[in-house]
This record gives C-alpha cells, sequence and structure tokens, in this order.
C-alpha cells in the first residue's frame, strides 16, 4: 500500500512539474508589445512616414514590438496621455509634466541640440508687422496646451496686453492653411512644422513673431512599464541614434540627451492656467 501511494504522488509531482515547466516556457516564449502614442502635429502619414521605421529598429533591439498608436487631434492626444493610453509617447513639454502627475510618465531621452519656439504667421501680403495689431482678431492655434504654437505665442500676447479671439483647429498643418486661406487673420506654431507645408502654404504666409526657446519634447515611458524595459529602450534609443543618426531628423532628434522630470517642474504654471 505504502508504495501504491508513493507512486501515486511521484506520478502527481511530475504531472505538476510538467506544467510548471510548460507554462514558464510558454510564458517566455509570448512575444511582449507596446504602444506608442505621437503628438500629432502633422497628418498621420507624415507621422507614420517618420516613426514607424525608428519603432521597428528599436523593436529589434529590444525584443519587442513597439506600435504606433494614432491620435485624431492634440486635444484627443492630450486626454490620451491623462488617461495612460499609451506605454510610450511623444510628447511636447507641458504634457511630459501633465503626464508625469496624471499616470507617472517618465521622460527618456530629448534633443539637446535645439530649443522649441513658438511663431506667430500672417499672410504674406498682409500689411501688419507687429502684435499689437492683431488687437480683436481671430488666432488660429492647433490646441489649448500645444507649447511652441500655442502657449509662447499666448504669453506674448498676454504681456503686451493684446484681446484676441482663439480659435483651435487641432493640428499645425490646419494651423497654416486657415491663415494662408484668409480664414484667420493669424496662427500660431513652430519652425519646423511650418517649413514642412506644401510650398504653396509657406510661399503664402510670413513670420510676425519668434518667442523665446525652452526644452524641447521629449520621449516618454508610462510608469506601469517596467525599469527594466525603460533601461532597454533609453539604451536603444542612443545605440540607433549612434548607428542611424538620419533616421532622426523627422522628429527631430539631435544629439539625444538623458532628460529629468524636475526640468519640467516650471511648466506648472502653464498647466493650471
Amino acid at each position: 500500500m505504502k508504495h501504491i501511494i508513493n507512486l501515486g504522488a511521484i506520478l502527481l509531482l511530475y504531472t505538476l512539474l510538467h506544467i510548471s515547466l510548460f507554462s514558464h516556457h510558454a510564458i517566455a516564449e509570448e512575444p511582449c508589445a507596446y504602444s506608442v502614442g505621437v503628438v500629432p502635429q502633422f497628418d498621420q502619414r507624415r507621422i507614420h512616414s517618420v516613426w514607424v521605421p525608428i519603432l521597428q529598429e528599436l523593436s529589434q533591439k529590444i525584443g519587442c514590438e513597439l506600435s504606433l498608436v494614432g491620435s485624431k487631434s492634440i486635444a484627443g492626444f492630450e486626454n490620451e496621455i491623462k488617461e495612460g493610453k499609451f506605454d510610450f509617447a511623444y510628447v511636447n513639454p507641458v504634457q511630459v509634466w501633465l503626464g508625469h502627475k496624471k499616470q507617472g510618465y517618465v521622460p527618456l531621452v530629448r534633443s539637446s541640440a535645439k530649443k522649441l519656439k513658438g511663431i506667430l504667421v500672417v499672410r504674406k501680403d498682409d500689411q501688419i508687422q507687429g502684435l499689437k495689431e492683431l488687437e480683436g482678431e481671430k488666432i488660429a492655434f492647433p490646441s489649448p496646451i500645444a507649447i511652441g504654437a500655442t502657449l509662447l505665442p499666448q504669453e506674448e500676447l498676454q504681456a503686451q496686453g493684446v484681446g484676441y479671439v482663439p480659435q483651435y483647429v487641432n493640428t499645425h498643418g490646419s494651423v497654416y492653411f486657415h491663415v494662408a486661406k484668409g480664414l484667420m487673420r493669424a496662427g500660431g506654431g513652430v519652425g519646423r512644422t511650418l517649413n514642412e507645408q506644401p510650398d504653396y502654404i509657406k510661399k503664402a504666409l510670413r513670420i510676425i513673431y519668434t518667442s523665446r526657446g525652452i526644452s524641447p519634447h521629449a520621449f516618454a515611458v508610462h510608469g506601469r512599464v517596467s525599469e527594466a524595459m525603460m533601461n532597454d529602450i533609453q539604451r536603444a534609443w542612443f545605440e540607433l541614434w549612434q548607428e542611424s543618426p538620419a533616421l532622426f531628423s523627422g522628429i527631430p532628434m539631435l544629439n539625444p540627451e538623458k532628460p529629468l522630470v524636475a526640468d519640467y517642474e516650471s511648466l506648472e504654471k502653464w498647466i493650471i492656467e
């Protein structure tokens, strides 16, 4: 009887061990995947063409799939950041701090070569020369917390005591289109997005104001992602930059560096406003 019990125990132990090994193997072999959001300064085709090659290369380096998730507008993207929709996200400085406070996002990498500056544009044939002449006019902006295209120009308009009517039109491209077509007297943007517009838009516009410079956008990670994966992504990003810097020219991400959360704390006042 004792031998029968021992044999049964051995068989049970073998079965449990087999199940455990099989389950561990299945878990180990299961591919990992992460979502990536990008602030939609451009249309989705443009964002796709810039980011998909980068994410494919990073995916190979870390052994996990990084998938681009589109957003319809900057305002919608900001809500998705507050809700923690993305595992990783390319965000403006205000969105870095907002995402950190709401969801524990942490900036992993940003460009060290360029400061973010806002601009205001008008039609080239418009006689307006200074911001004071925008008193009472409709001005197009992409979203309420687009830092370069909205907050920096609005800061200067407020400093000069200019009263205006803000109109939020979702993307930088839409801002430039509205101004070029005479639907708005002026519009907020940044130099890079203006330069990447079609020629017929660029030729129809001129810049009447350029703001002070601040720290640029950052690639950030949600607090739910493991520290090991954060480190892997950061390491892979710097490796890829060394191997193929031209791959990042469409962002642009020039001479990347590691930012700190504290670098963005000063932007709290804009979030409160």
